[in-house]
């Protein structure tokens, strides 16, 4: 049987023999895809999840994680930080809304140049970077005129709130 199998494998193909060849491949491919998808594919049903409990909200001993709440004291330090340096605010960084009261206390001692107050600075942009459960950090684009320089702010979880406690400029 195997000289038969030896001869038929080493004869060339007719034309005819080649479309039927074809055509049996693609109704063996049909029969057996078809075999696939009517076969369960595990027997029983399908367990049933249980949706998941809602976490439990969060104590208020615990930071929310630094995203717009840390975003957002940096924006009111600038505010009031970017108008005690060019001179245009209370005059005083006791004022200060989102600064830990020892970056204040640093702040207050501070003098501003009466020729300060002639420029207008502006916040061209913020980015967050997060270094843990109650420290970020966010770089201050400020833009003055043609000039744009960049504010470094340490942002940290203390008695209760996001407060800026560091302060580094370019």
């Amino acid at each position: 049987m195997s000289g038969w199998w030896r001869q038929l494998a080493s004869r060339p193909i007719a034309e005819g023999e080649r479309v039927r060849a074809f055509w049996i491949g693609v109704v063996v491919l049909a029969v057996a895809a078809g075999l696939l998808f009517a076969v369960p594919d595990g027997g029983g049903p399908s367990p049933q999840l249980e949706p998941a409990a809602p976490p439990p909200p969060p104590a208020t001993s615990i930071p929310p994680p630094p995203g717009s709440d840390a975003q957002l004291a940096a924006r009111r330090f600038l505010a009031d930080y970017l108008s005690f340096a060019y001179g245009h605010g209370t005059g005083s960084a006791a004022s200060f809304r989102a600064a830990s009261p020892s970056l204040a206390a640093r702040l207050s001692r501070l003098r501003v140049p009466p020729a300060a107050g002639i420029r207008r600075p502006e916040l061209a942009g913020l980015d967050l970077h997060r270094l843990g459960a109650q420290l970020a950090t966010v770089t201050a684009r400020i833009g003055v005129g043609p000039v744009t320089y960049s504010i470094d702010l340490t942002v940290e979880w203390q008695a209760g709130r996001w407060l800026v406690t560091r302060v580094e400029a370019d």
